[in-house]
């Protein structure tokens, strides 16, 4: 009787030492991430940002890792362009004949990222490689900036018949939007341990933030058509608000302990 409740005390610690990890990672880290932007039309934009992270996490069981990190952006390149705009009369701004002297001299938007705060739960795998899955909610503010200008001009109009001169107004439009942004993200990777206390980290990820309707919509006049004495029209809008994906790479270092 003692000898089989000393083999099932044995089996209990076994089983209780496989199932518990109890370690600690504290990491270092660097990548870079890929955003698209779709506004108005055609135009469309992408932010890509290279970024330095620090992690910490506790793992109370193997198959298990609760923590936290914080992405710090140390690029950013947010690229497109508004002159694909379409417009009014059904073609692309870039295509059509339009007069300099309508349409906007300037067209520039820009996108600036704070620090993200993410929260980590990472699902590992049995093997070596500490394969996982990790889900996360992350938080981080976006600022948007636009300006349009136009500098007043003298016209030349044909209605058909005759040339004609017009003065064209000046037009300074500026705007601003700031917002707080939380997403949900998932991330496939591996936690290969090199010695007792070093390991890498090796992750792609998907996150998928939703931003306000907030952004900016404006109408710019870009072309008088003098033969059907119509004025022609360009939506500029913003491409932030709605649903986004932002795709990223990533790789880090560490001790656990």
């Amino acid at each position: 009787m003692m000898r089989i409740r000393l083999i099932a005390v044995l089996l209990l610690a076994t089983s209780v030492a496989t199932v518990r990890a109890q370690l600690t990672y504290v990491g270092f880290g660097t990548g870079y991430s890929r955003t698209k932007f779709a506004g108005s039309g055609s135009h469309r934009f992408s932010q890509n940002m290279g970024t330095f992270s620090f992690s910490a996490m506790h793992r109370p069981l193997r198959f298990l890792a609760v923590g936290g990190s914080i992405v710090l952006p140390y690029s950013e390149n947010y690229s497109g362009t508004y002159w694909r705009t379409t417009t009014t009369d059904g073609n692309s701004f870039s295509m059509s004949y339009w007069d300099t002297g309508f349409a906007p001299q300037i067209m520039t938007g820009t996108l600036d990222q704070s620090a993200t705060l993410r929260g980590i739960l990472r699902f590992f795998a049995e093997g070596s490689g500490n394969a996982y899955l990790e889900a996360s909610i992350s938080s981080f503010k976006l600022t948007e900036r636009a300006t349009f200008r136009r500098y007043e001009s003298q016209v030349e109009i044909y209605d058909g018949n005759n040339f004609y001169y017009e003065t064209v107004e000046g037009v300074d439009l500026s705007y601003r939007n700031e917002e707080r942004v939380t997403a949900f993200g998932l991330r496939l990777g591996a936690m290969p341990h090199f010695g007792k206390n070093l390991y890498a980290d090796f992750s792609l990820g998907w996150s998928f933030p939703r931003f306000s309707g907030k952004g900016f919509t404006s109408f710019f006049n870009y072309e008088y058509d003098g033969l059907s004495y119509r004025m022609n029209y360009l939506m500029l809008s913003s491409p932030v608000p709605g649903s986004k994906t932002t795709l990223s790479i990533d790789a880090g270092f560490g001790v656990c302990f």
